[in-house]
This record gives C-alpha cells, sequence and structure tokens, in this order.
C-alpha cells in the first residue's frame, strides 16, 4: 500500500514518516526507506525490525517530528 501511495500521489518516502505500534509497521516503513518511529506500547512480543525512533508516547512525536 505505501509504494501504492507513493506512485499515485508522488511521495518522497526517504522524507515521509512512517509510526506504528507493531513490529509489522516498522518492517514495513523500514522496506520502503522511510523514516519510522516505533510507539511502544508494551505488547507481549518481539520487535523484530529496528526503528529509526522509539518513543513511548504519541506526544513524544513532535520532538522528532518538527515541520
Amino acid at each position: 500500500m505505501i509504494l501504492k501511495a507513493q506512485k499515485k500521489y508522488k511521495i518522497n518516502l526517504k522524507k515521509s514518516y512512517l509510526v506504528g505500534d507493531r513490529w509489522r509497521d516498522i518492517g514495513a516503513g523500514n522496506k520502503a526507506k522511510c523514516v519510522t518511529i516505533f510507539i511502544d506500547k508494551k505488547y507481549d512480543e518481539k520487535l523484530s525490525y529496528k526503528p529509526s525512533y522509539k518513543i513511548d508516547r504519541l506526544n513524544k512525536i513532535f520532538s522528532i517530528i518538527r515541520h
């Protein structure tokens, strides 16, 4: 879906952010070459991909995204 949206809307994925709370979200963002932000909700699952940033509350996102 990310790549389909990129083509349709001419999105620069390297300048885009993908925010998610599951490892699959971060994996999709990494594969699309987006900046990834993982919101750690303490789910009982292993984070299989390394996010660009890791936060524990959504309001901390403003320190990462400043534009």
